[in-house]
């Protein structure tokens, strides 16, 4: 699901999953693998589940909503990372 409902929580949510991913990357840019650790250490403390799949589901639809972009080397960043470099 891609917004919370009756039946889905709001971390369950790929919108909300992407609040984690986002607060994980911060205005770095890092590997895929990096960015996964992070974010299993983040569920961790604030007590989330957040599986492997689920993280590449949200990656994925974080890219097709231009939330974040992705380098040649594999470096992934919060869109507004670029927003701001060009100021």
């Amino acid at each position: 699901m891609i917004l919370p409902d009756k039946y889905t929580t709001n971390q369950d949510s790929l919108i909300g999953a992407s609040a984690i991913v986002l607060s994980c990357l911060g205005r770095q840019r890092v590997p895929v693998e990096d960015a996964w650790g992070r974010c299993k250490r983040e569920s961790g403390r604030l007590n989330v589940r957040l599986p492997f799949t689920k993280f590449i589901q949200t990656i994925c639809f974080m890219f097709a909503c231009g939330m974040i972009q992705c380098e040649k080397g594999g470096l992934i960043f919060n869109e507004n990372l670029v927003t701001d470099d060009k100021r």
